[in-house]
């Protein structure tokens, strides 16, 4: 982050990583006005850890629908101004 901050960035409106601990707070302390949204990718691996295979599909389909329906709806509610489009 701070490698981030000496390249002149001052402003960034959303990070998207994985959940790693401490990922979110440390972002936070570099970017306080920051957004922070956990990869889908990762929660869809969280998702598969110990499931049949017939049901991963259907619980992957559902998380990414839900993710583009809501998240971005959200995201373009959010920053449609700030982005001019």
């Amino acid at each position: 982050m701070m490698n981030i901050k000496q390249r002149g960035v001052s402003n960034v409106f959303c990070f998207v990583a994985d959940g790693f601990q401490g990922v979110p707070d440390t972002i936070n302390s570099y970017f306080p006005k920051s957004d922070f949204q956990s990869c889908v990718v990762h929660r869809g691996y969280c998702l598969m850890q110990g499931k049949r295979l017939r049901d991963i599909a259907l619980k992957i389909h559902k998380l990414y629908e839900f993710y583009i329906i809501v998240h971005l709806q959200a995201f373009w509610a959010k920053y449609a101004e700030t982005l001019a489009l």
